[in-house]
């Protein structure tokens, strides 16, 4: 039986994708590769690769899920180079949110084919990526050309939607397919 790869995730409002967008102008400079805004989104959980039958259990946690926990804002902070010392992406940052941590730990509670992962939630969208090996000119650039200025982006997010999505890897980038779609408790 085929396994697919599949994610979590928390879609973005058009207004949202829109305005940062924009906000990315500053950062064309930089000579990465950024995501198309069409596939932006913020993985709340990687599964991995799951049989349909493990898609269907998610399924079901997922609409429990989204019964149990309200819409919720999240507040953008600043793009940064990431992660740490060699970064290979650029993220948008969020504040941290309870909702939002309280309805990861629910559903990794729950997910039993789920490797359980001690790390640290930290919100962002990943907006860019690029190789590891060139992290370090990118973080020169970055600050040479002053982005460490322009990198707030305090915009609020709304979330009223969860989404369990496939993801397919292409040599020129991730395809990501909608598998269902749920909406959170008004």
């Amino acid at each position: 039986m085929p396994k697919r790869r599949i994610f979590i995730a928390l879609p973005l409002k058009k207004e949202f994708s829109s305005a940062l967008a924009e906000h990315l102008k500053s950062f064309l400079d930089l000579s990465i590769r950024f995501i198309p805004f069409q596939n932006w989104h913020l993985t709340l959980i990687f599964l991995g690769y799951l049989t349909d039958k493990e898609i269907r259990e998610a399924e079901k946690i997922i609409e429990e899920a989204s019964a149990k926990f309200p819409g919720f804002s999240l507040k953008s902070k600043n793009i940064t180079l990431s992660p740490g010392i060699r970064p290979r992406m650029l993220w948008l940052n969020f504040q941290d949110n309870k909702i939002y941590n309280g309805l990861t730990t629910w559903l990794e509670e729950r997910i039993n084919f789920l490797k359980k992962e001690n790390k640290e939630i930290k919100i962002h969208l990943t907006l860019a990526r690029f190789d590891q090996r060139e992290g370090g000119k990118i973080q020169e650039k970055f600050e040479k050309l002053g982005l460490d200025k322009v990198s707030k982006f305090g915009k609020e997010l709304l979330i009223d939607k969860i989404q369990i999505m496939e993801s397919r890897l292409k040599r020129d980038g991730a395809v990501y397919n909608l598998i269902r779609e749920y909406k959170l408790k008004l």
